[in-house]
């Protein structure tokens, strides 16, 4: 009897130790797993543009810019010149609705980014830019007001300091290259005092800037400007 109960207890031991073991295993694989995915994220957003690109049979395609509290998820193009697109959309078809695209001056390692937009109704649904009306009246104390910028090299983040209104005959929002720091300083001034919100955020002549820009027909014939440094995140 007493040997009985002997290997009942080593079986149970056995079991026991057999039911941690594989628990630590799989602990241990999720783990793996996720940091794989992590480590290989920047694989991912070089995959989605190659797809992107692919689907829509256009090598203009640069970035995909995504602001997930607007439920906005775009590509970006570029060409040589800021006309084409504002008449042909992501496909190279003529269309009044145009794409999102960045201005031909840029490249994606520019001081300053520039990105356009038409901002325009379709069947009574928001389209192109036209969400980022949306930025006028946030609620800028909650952290989710983020924009994306995902590329073929990373995703990066990017935190608005600005929303100014501009007539729509206005250039100096345009402005991408800077003869010295004072110069940019001073371009950076005039979009922190001329935001119609405070964001009380600081920025430099050391961040990396973003301006998108869309029509905004209140006031009429004016530009809806939203200005961006890049964060770390």
């Amino acid at each position: 009897m007493k040997k009985l109960l002997h290997i009942f207890s080593i079986i149970i031991a056995f079991g026991f130790t057999l039911v941690i073991s594989f628990q630590l295993m799989i602990k241990s694989y999720s783990k793996e797993l996720t940091t794989e995915v992590f480590s290989n994220s920047n694989i991912s957003y070089g995959t989605e543009l190659e797809i992107n690109k692919q689907e829509k049979n256009n090598s203009d395609i640069v970035a995909i810019l995504s602001i997930p509290v607007l439920d906005l998820k775009e590509a970006v193009v570029q060409t040589d010149n800021n006309d084409y697109y504002m008449t042909h959309d992501i496909n190279k078809k003529n269309n009044s609705q145009g794409s999102i695209f960045m201005d031909y001056r840029n490249n994606l390692d520019s001081k300053k980014i520039i990105i356009y937009g038409h901002n325009l109704k379709i069947s009574s649904k928001k389209s192109g830019f036209s969400k980022l009306t949306t930025f006028i009246n946030a609620n800028y104390e909650d952290e989710k007001y983020f924009l994306y910028l995902y590329t073929d090299r990373e995703v990066s983040t990017w935190k608005v300091f600005s929303i100014m209104i501009v007539p729509n005959n206005t250039t100096k929002h345009t402005k991408i290259s800077f003869n010295s720091e004072l110069e940019l300083q001073e371009h950076l001034d005039w979009m922190v005092s001329n935001s119609i919100i405070d964001f009380n955020t600081n920025v430099d002549v050391n961040d990396y800037l973003m301006t998108l820009q869309t029509c905004l027909y209140e006031p009429d014939n004016s530009f809806l400007l939203i200005n961006l440094k890049r964060v770390n995140m």
